[in-house]
């Protein structure tokens, strides 16, 4: 957690305002919630969820524990109203997995003998964020592909709904074949 904050909030790294950062925990994950805190989070910037959000599982036995997602608020012109929703007002771009249980077949938690935290973040979503994006498809390199794609089919992006689904399609295809 101290990582992912230095690395969000501090002007030598990311620089984003603490204001805009919203935290999900597991419902009973005082742990997490006390350290949030500890780094400067306010408790209103923090929201338990339950399991189907704020639990990870490898399986139906196995390796799990609760998580936390770091979540920035886009602002009132997109639509939700709070982390975890449905809507894009609050996007998630981090998430830290604390994985400290084996999930037996009777559905009891032992403790790993050794903890761990497996973490992630979202390179495009963070993209989005650092440039000020609406979608994935606006984040510079993505939206050359989109431009292309376009180009290609002799239209322009935002100016026909219909075709901009399409567009969208053809540039997320693009882009996994970029990345394989």
């Amino acid at each position: 957690c101290t990582w992912a904050m230095e690395f969000i909030s501090s002007p030598e790294h990311l620089g984003l305002p603490l204001d805009r950062l919203y935290f999900t925990v597991f419902t009973d994950d005082d742990e997490a919630i006390e350290i949030w805190k500890s780094l400067g989070v306010a408790e209103d910037h923090i929201t338990r969820l339950g399991e189907e959000d704020n639990f990870w599982a490898a399986g139906p036995t196995g390796p799990c524990g609760p998580c936390s997602e770091i979540y920035f608020d886009q602002g009132p012109e997109f639509e939700g109203e709070a982390p975890g929703d449905d809507g894009d007002r609050y996007l998630e771009f981090w998430n830290l997995v604390f994985t400290q249980f084996d999930r037996q077949e009777d559905g009891s938690l032992p403790e790993l003998p050794h903890r761990n935290i497996d973490t992630g973040m979202g390179l495009e979503r963070l993209a989005v964020v650092v440039q000020d994006v609406e979608s994935i498809f606006e984040v510079d390199t993505i939206r050359a592909l989109l431009d292309e794609a376009a180009k290609l089919a002799s239209t322009r992006y935002h100016e026909d709904e219909k075709k901009d689904v399409s567009l969208r399609v053809i540039t997320d295809h693009v882009r996994s074949c970029t990345f394989m």
